[in-house]
Order: structure tokens, then sequence, then C-alpha cells
């Protein structure tokens, strides 16, 4: 089954800050992912946690998160539109 949702941790246009702050956060967990996508601001990159069959199952587990990175407000988003860097 292909997974439809993952939590949004950080983004930036610049990729070597999100593996910075991967590194920093030592977010090196198979189930974390660097992926990029292009909206009307350019190029983001960015930190998703997770892969979830449903939104809800992915808003569950931004609760089960550490502090220091709910205090980020993470944020559910579908995988659909996002590619692997």
């Amino acid at each position: 089954n292909t997974p439809l949702y993952t939590i949004q941790v950080a983004a930036s246009h610049n990729k070597n800050d999100i593996e910075r702050f991967q590194q920093n956060n030592k977010l090196f967990a198979q189930n974390t992912k660097i992926r990029h996508f292009t909206n009307a601001k350019g190029l983001w990159y960015i930190l998703t946690m997770g892969e979830f069959e449903s939104r809800a199952e992915a808003q569950r587990n931004i609760t089960k998160l550490p502090a220091t990175l709910a205090k980020l407000h993470p944020w559910v988003r579908p995988v659909s539109n996002l590619s692997q860097s």
C-alpha cells in the first residue's frame, strides 16, 4: 500500500540547512527523509518523518514527537507532491 501522508518537520531553500538540522537533532531514523518540491517561491528542501496511510494516523504521530520537534509545529502533508532528494 502506498503511503499517503508524512510529517513535515523543517523546510528550507538550502539543502545544507536541512542536513545540519537533521544532524543537530540526530534525526537519522529510517523513517526520516529529505524531500523536495517546487512552488511559487522556488525549490524547497524539507525534512519529513514517517509515512502514513491516513491524515489522522500522521496527526496522532505528531503528538508522539519529542518536545524539541513538537515546538517547531510539524504538520501533516500529502506525499504525492514531494520528490525524494
